[in-house]
């Protein structure tokens, strides 16, 4: 599913199945009910969407947005799956509504303080050298 909202939507698949889009009311806009979408612009959850097809193996979605519902793709598999890629971009606000407190662009989320490790000291005496452990600390994960 692509929510509602999303923009920069780009979505293409290099194998001989057809991708299929559905709207948010379930019925099918590109490529479904068992028949072949032509290439061509389209009208899709208020905005325009361009499906490009090649005559063998590429075809793409690409839709400027935003979308005013949600979509659902799909494939009418003929072949083996070699790889859909997709993507889509959400306004801030509603990130979290559909990836939850992942953070974007595989950036690493920190929810703990951060606890600088301690290092070990080193005292000299006249006869010999001693180190001593960091204090009794408690740890917290980083991540």
């Amino acid at each position: 599913m692509i929510p509602a909202g999303a923009t920069h939507i780009r979505v293409t698949d290099n194998s001989k199945n057809y991708l299929a889009l559905q709207n948010g009311q379930a019925q099918f806009v590109i490529n479904g009910n068992w028949k072949i979408s032509d290439p061509g612009e389209y009208n899709v959850a208020g905005t325009k969407l361009l499906y490009r097809r090649s005559a063998d193996t590429w075809e793409s979605f690409e839709v400027s947005g935003p979308t005013q519902e949600n979509l659902h793709l799909m494939v009418l598999a003929t072949a083996t799956n070699s790889g859909i890629e997709y993507e889509y971009w959400l306004p801030p606000d509603q990130y979290a509504l559909y990836h939850g407190r992942r953070s974007p662009l595989r950036q690493a989320h920190h929810t703990a303080s951060y606890f600088p490790r301690i290092q070990p000291t080193t005292s000299t005496t006249t006869s010999a050298t001693t180190t001593r452990a960091p204090p009794n600390t408690t740890r917290r994960p980083q991540w």
